[in-house]
């Protein structure tokens, strides 16, 4: 989340700093909705991560659970668990 109010909110990717998409939107007073007012589209850095470790297992088929561990990472700033990597190999 890049900034939030009790009115507002506006959400940015953070794993990878050259990904564009966004999403600002408003809160509707007395309720709980939420309505996008402005959606930079599409979001694929999840998409490239999946594709991207199915491309290094497919060419390295010994790969330790590790390093699958460590290339996201590295990528993406995020953790991924022992299961998930191994899930992914």
């Amino acid at each position: 989340m890049k900034r939030s109010t009790t009115t507002y909110v506006q959400l940015q990717c953070k794993y990878k700093p050259s990904c564009q998409w966004y999403l600002r939107g408003r809160y509707h007073k007395n309720s709980d909705s939420f309505e996008i007012s402005e959606l930079k589209e599409p979001y694929i850095c999840h998409k490239n991560s999946i594709t991207m470790m199915f491309t290094i297992v497919k060419a390295e088929i010994n790969i330790k659970i590790t390093t699958i561990q460590a290339t996201i990472h590295k990528d993406f700033l995020y953790n991924i668990s022992y299961k998930k990597a191994w899930l992914v190999k």
